[in-house]
C-alpha cells in the first residue's frame, strides 16, 4: 500500500486536476486509516464530482470517527453506490449516526434496511443486533409506587457523646424501631429528551423505647431532566426541588426547601460524571438550647460537588468516587461551618443476583466562631454549677466518618429485600458532639 501511495502521489503532482488519481489516493490513505491525509483528496473530488460512487460514504465515515455526527450524516445521506456491499455499509453507519444524534426510530429503520441488503453477511448480522438494541422501547408507565417496611436497631439514637457529658450517657439511648415508607411518582412530561416527575413520600421511624424521637417526614418534590449533548458527549441537565416537613414526637421539628441543579456527562458506556449545586433553606421549629440566639440552626446551606462512577457488566458492578464542598450559613454562629467531604463506594453483584454495596464518607467541618454553648457551660462550671465534662473547648472542629454496607436482592412481582448497616463516628473538639452510632436495618419493599 505504501508503494501504491508513492506512485499515486507522484501522479498527482504531474496531473493535480485528475479526479481518478485524487480519489484513489484518498482511498489508499483511508485503507491505512490515515483519515486526515485522505480527507483533502476526497474533498477535492467532492468539489468537482459530489455524486462519485462511494465518495459520500468515505467522507461520512471520516466524520463519524471524529464523532462529528451531523457532518457525517450529511455525507452518508448524499452517498451514491452501485456496489451492494458499500450500500450496506453506508446504511449501517447512517443508522449508527442517527442513534448518536438521539433519533432512534430513524436509526432502527436504517439498520433494518442494512440487514435486508445482505442478511447473511457478517455486517448484516451485526446490523440486526444493533437494530434490536437501539429500537425505541415501549413507553414506561407514567406512575410508580414504592412501599417499604422493616425493623431496625439503633445503639445511639440520641447521639449521646462518647465521653461523660451532661449526664447524657446515663440516659436511654438504645432502641429497636419499626420503619415504613410510601413513595408515589408521576411523570407530568415524558418525551425522549425531557422528563418532568412529581413525587410525594412519607417516611416514619417509630422507636420502641424512645418515643420522644419518633419521626414522621413528608416530602413533596419535582424532578426535571433534559437529555441532550455537551460538545460531543451525551449529557443530562437536571433540576430538582423538594420540600420536607418533619415531625419529631408528633410536633413539627423542621421544614426545609431544597433546590438542586445537576449535569451528568456520559464519557462512554462505562464512565459518567455528575456535577451538582444544591441550595437548602432550613427552618427549625424547636427552641434554641439555653435560649441562646447563637444556637439557632435556621439558615441556608450551599453545596457544590462532583461524583464519578465507573460501571461494569451493564451496571451490575460499579465504583464511585466523589468530592463535595458545602457551607452552612445559619443564624446562630454555633452551627455555621465550612465543610469538605470525600466519598468512595462500590457495588458487586454476586450469585443469585445478590447485590453487595459499601461506601465510606469523610467530612471535615470547620466552625469558625467560638461556640456560645460551650462558653456558657464553662461559665456555669466556673460559677460553681455541676457541669459534667467541663471545661469544653470553644472552637469546634468535626471529623465525621460514615460507613455503609448493604446486601439486597430483587424478587419476582416487584418485591425486594435488603439488610443494611450504617455506622457514623463523629470526632469533635467539642465533646458534646463527639459520638459513635451504629444502625442495622432489615426491610422488605415492593415497587410497581
Amino acid at each position: 500500500m505504501d508503494q501504491a501511495i508513492t506512485h499515486l502521489e507522484k501522479a498527482r503532482q504531474l496531473d493535480p486536476a485528475d479526479l481518478d488519481i485524487a480519489f484513489n489516493l484518498g482511498v489508499a490513505y483511508f485503507t491505512k486509516e490515515e483519515y486526515d491525509r485522505g480527507q483533502p483528496h476526497f474533498l477535492f473530488v467532492h468539489g468537482k464530482e459530489p455524486k462519485r460512487d462511494n465518495l459520500g460514504y468515505y467522507l461520512g465515515f471520516i466524520h463519524f470517527q471524529r464523532k462529528e455526527y451531523e457532518k457525517a450524516l450529511a455525507y452518508f445521506q448524499e452517498n451514491v453506490s452501485s456496489d451492494v456491499r458499500f450500500q450496506q455499509q453506508n446504511r449501517f453507519y447512517t443508522g449508527l449516526t442517527k442513534h448518536h444524534l438521539g433519533r432512534d426510530e430513524e436509526a432502527t429503520r436504517d439498520l433494518e434496511e442494512a440487514v435486508k441488503l445482505r442478511p447473511d453477511a457478517p455486517l448484516g448480522r451485526t446490523a440486526k443486533l444493533f437494530a434490536e438494541a437501539v429500537a425505541p422501547k415501549p413507553v414506561p408507565r407514567r406512575y410508580r409506587v414504592e412501599v417499604r417496611g422493616g425493623v431496625s436497631y439503633d445503639d445511639n439514637a440520641t447521639l449521646a457523646p462518647t465521653k461523660p457529658v451532661l449526664e447524657l450517657r446515663r440516659q436511654p439511648r438504645r432502641s429497636a424501631a419499626e420503619i415504613a415508607l410510601l413513595r408515589l411518582e408521576y411523570d407530568l412530561i415524558q418525551t425522549q429528551p425531557d422528563t418532568l416527575t412529581a413525587s410525594y413520600q412519607i417516611f416514619s421511624n417509630y422507636y420502641n423505647s424512645l418515643q420522644n424521637l419518633d419521626v414522621l417526614n413528608h416530602t413533596w418534590g419535582a424532578n426535571y431532566v433534559h437529555r441532550a449533548r455537551l460538545g460531543t458527549l451525551p449529557a443530562w441537565y437536571g433540576a430538582q426541588y423538594s420540600y420536607d416537613y418533619l415531625e419529631l414526637d408528633g410536633a413539627v421539628f423542621l421544614s426545609r426547601h431544597t433546590g438542586t441543579a445537576s449535569l451528568t456527562l456520559f464519557e462512554n458506556d462505562s464512565n459518567f460524571t455528575l456535577f451538582q449545586y444544591r441550595y437548602q433553606d432550613k427552618d427549625f421549629r424547636s427552641a434554641n438550647t439555653l435560649d441562646l440566639r447563637k444556637e439557632s440552626r435556621d439558615g441556608q446551606n450551599h453545596l457544590l460537588g462532583a461524583t464519578h462512577i465507573l460501571v461494569f457488566a451493564g451496571g451490575k458492578h460499579f465504583l464511585r468516587v466523589g468530592y463535595q464542598f458545602d457551607a452552612d450559613d445559619t443564624i446562630g454562629a454555633d452551627y455555621r461551618y465550612f465543610g469538605q467531604k470525600a466519598s468512595v463506594g462500590f457495588q458487586v453483584t454476586g450469585p443469585w443476583e445478590i447485590r453487595f454495596q459499601a461506601g465510606y464518607d469523610f467530612q471535615f467541618r470547620d466552625y469558625p466562631e467560638k461556640n456560645a454553648l460551650a462558653a456558657s457551660l464553662n461559665q456555669a462550671a466556673r460559677e460553681g454549677s455541676s457541669v459534667e465534662g467541663a471545661m469544653f473547648k470553644v472552637m469546634r472542629r468535626d471529623m465525621d466518618h460514615t460507613f455503609t454496607a448493604s446486601l439486597s436482592r430483587d424478587f419476582p412481582y416487584g418485591f425486594n429485600a435488603s439488610l443494611e448497616f450504617f455506622k457514623e463516628r463523629n470526632r469533635s473538639t467539642f465533646s458534646l458532639f463527639d459520638f459513635d452510632r451504629n444502625v442495622v436495618t432489615l426491610s422488605i419493599g415492593w415497587k410497581y
